[in-house]
């Protein structure tokens, strides 16, 4: 199997089972689980607004 068709494969499983692996986090860890969505809700906010801001800026 070449390896370009092995990684596209891994990157598909590990996109099916990544609901899976999100309910057993938050069932087994609800307080880290949740504190770490937090974190990533709060640094693609910022991504989101620098990149508003940004357009504003060249509009």
């Amino acid at each position: 199997m070449p390896l370009a068709e092995y990684n596209t494969q891994r990157r598909r499983l590990a996109m099916a089972l990544a609901p899976r692996q999100q309910k057993y986090r938050l069932h087994r860890y609800p307080v880290t689980t949740i504190q770490a969505l937090v974190e990533q809700h709060t640094e693609l906010l910022t991504v989101l607004e620098s990149q508003a801001l940004k357009y504003q800026l060249d509009s």
